[in-house]
């Protein structure tokens, strides 16, 4: 008869482990609503806080050395005014079912037993998105780039206009936030503000608004849609949207 997989744990670990399960089985049904499959190329974060600075770089250690993830480390908001440590360890694209996330998270949680103050959290999933569905969004901003140049053009604006657009982009996680940040900022040269929003029943969930103004171009309509392909490209590669753009009107 096989060993329960929480056979290993201590009491508040194993508790730990069946509440992670259950948040499992939540996100993944989340996951099949969106498409996904067995067969979809995902990239899973998993999210570890804690609020001594000691604990930081042994856990960073672990996840680099042992596991061969990359690790973001900075701290983020709790929605309580607090600013815990977050360290989010960067998995390789794969494909993923409920039952290797359980293992997985089992093993997150094994792997936090050195450092005592440190508990997994959570994990995130970027779908790796097949071209269908990256040409569908950017067929989607070609349509809404249609309606904004021609109000550009009732305000007296022309290809020769010089404008400055701004990129709007959501995403899940600071660290996926962050990426997209420095992305567009040493990729772009962009100027890039990032704001924490809170969302949902009593505004206890956070997403991630990114913010991206351009230096001044001009602008027509073949140049718009192929910015606004790029946008949606970079956006997909960081596990974000693109939501839309918008600029001033030169007075």
């Amino acid at each position: 008869m096989p060993s329960d997989p929480g056979d290993d744990l201590d009491p508040l670990s194993r508790d730990w482990q069946q509440q992670i399960r259950a948040q499992n089985a939540e996100l993944w049904e989340v996951c099949e609503r969106s498409g996904v499959t067995p067969d979809t190329l995902i990239r899973v974060r998993g999210r570890f806080g804690t609020w001594d600075d000691e604990d930081v770089v042994p856990m960073q250690r672990i996840l680099e050395t042992d596991y061969g993830y990359e690790v973001e480390v900075g701290r983020e908001p709790d929605g309580s005014g607090g600013m815990p440590w977050v360290l989010t360890a960067v998995l390789p694209v794969g494909t993923w079912t409920l039952r290797a996330i359980d293992e997985w998270t089992d093993e997150m949680i094994r792997a936090t037993r050195p450092v005592p103050g440190l508990v997994f959290m959570e994990w995130t999933a970027a779908t790796v998105r097949p071209a269908p569905r990256l040409e569908q969004d950017q067929r989607a901003h070609h349509r809404d780039n249609i309606e904004i140049w021609q109000q550009l053009q009732r305000h007296g604006v022309t290809p020769g206009t010089p404008l400055t657009p701004d990129a709007n982009f959501w995403a899940r996680s600071g660290a996926e936030a962050e990426d997209l940040a420095v992305h567009l900022r040493d990729g772009f040269g962009y100027s890039v503000r990032v704001e924490v929003v809170k969302q949902g029943f009593l505004r206890r969930r956070h997403v991630w608004a990114v913010e991206a103004s351009t230096p001044p171009m001009t602008l027509n309509p073949d140049a718009i849609d192929a910015w606004t392909d790029r946008m949606v490209e970079v956006a997909a590669q960081h596990g974000a949207e693109f939501d839309g753009w918008g600029t001033e009107v030169p007075g």
